[in-house]
């Protein structure tokens, strides 16, 4: 592994402000080479720096370096735990924010042990599902925002959710919970379809194996198979094929798709570089 010396960076980082195109070409890719050790420096110059010019070209550098490694993060989750919301969500988040992944994973446990201590085999899983909803409700605070930001920690350090965050809390704990649950996104609208038992293959999945369809956002949101498709599929014409879950992976392809379109570019920095490397990738292969 390459020995990366402080002075170094900053020696670097000092001929960022340099006119010269070919010059800043040669730091930029230097300094995207020293890789997240360098991050700290760049961030450091960036908070003194007075140089619009100069801040512009470290936040590019910066990006690129967050870039690839949560590319990095991206590919180990795929061949480690390629179901997890979790860990899939905390490495994208990562892509603005600096994440305290022990922190956001206390947190978890933390909720994950307080619903669990209020379910019981006795439950059916409808009823489960309404205890996960109605924890979420009762202690986090949903507000709609016209801003969206992916960002694990601060859903626990806030307690404030909008749509997204509260579909991606919902994804999470019931995973943690051992529930079997998997995402559908299907007009604008996001949906956890809940079987029978887990589904190992989510590419043979038969209607016999869905027990019922929740949206983690409205507290009416949970509907049967057959109403289900009869209003996606008799009512707004979409194919059978819409109305079946996907892969995790393809859940976040999907988010971040929802969030550009709707909320446009200004609040979704850095996302359409992550789309296109979840898209055309052969991660979700």
């Amino acid at each position: 592994m390459l020995e990366i010396n402080k002075n170094d960076i900053c020696a670097l980082i000092d001929l960022v402000d340099e006119s010269d195109k070919i010059t800043f070409d040669l730091v930029k890719e230097s300094l995207i080479k020293m890789g997240k050790e360098s991050i700290t420096i760049i961030e450091e110059s960036l908070a003194l720096c007075l140089d619009s010019d100069k801040a512009d070209k470290l936040q590019e550098i910066l990006y690129e370096i967050r870039f690839n490694e949560i590319k990095n993060e991206l590919v180990l989750w795929n061949k480690t735990e390629p179901n997890s919301i979790l860990k899939g969500f905390i490495a994208i988040s990562k892509m603005n924010f600096d994440i305290d992944e022990d922190f956001v994973l206390s947190e978890v446990e933390k909720h994950r042990r307080k619903i669990w201590s209020e379910l019981n085999d006795k439950l059916t899983e409808l009823e489960k599902a309404i205890i996960i909803q109605k924890y979420i409700f009762n202690n986090f605070h949903f507000q709609e925002d016209d801003k969206i930001e992916l960002n694990i920690q601060k859903i626990f350090s806030s307690k404030n959710c909008n749509k997204i965050s509260v579909v991606f809390l919902y994804g999470i704990l019931v995973q943690e919970l051992k529930i079997a649950a998997y995402p559908v996104v299907i007009n604008d609208e996001f949906y956890f379809c809940h079987t029978h038992k887990p589904i190992k293959d989510l590419n043979n999945i038969d209607e016999a194996d869905i027990s019922f369809y929740l949206s983690p956002i409205y507290e009416d949101g949970i509907l049967s198979f057959e109403d289900f498709a009869n209003m996606y599929i008799e009512v707004l014409f979409y194919d059978y094929s819409d109305i079946l879950p996907i892969s995790t992976f393809d859940f976040f392809a999907e988010t971040i798709t929802y969030i550009q379109r709707i909320y446009g570019n200004c609040n979704t920095k850095n996302y359409g570089k992550l789309l296109s490397f979840l898209i055309y990738s052969d991660l979700g292969d």
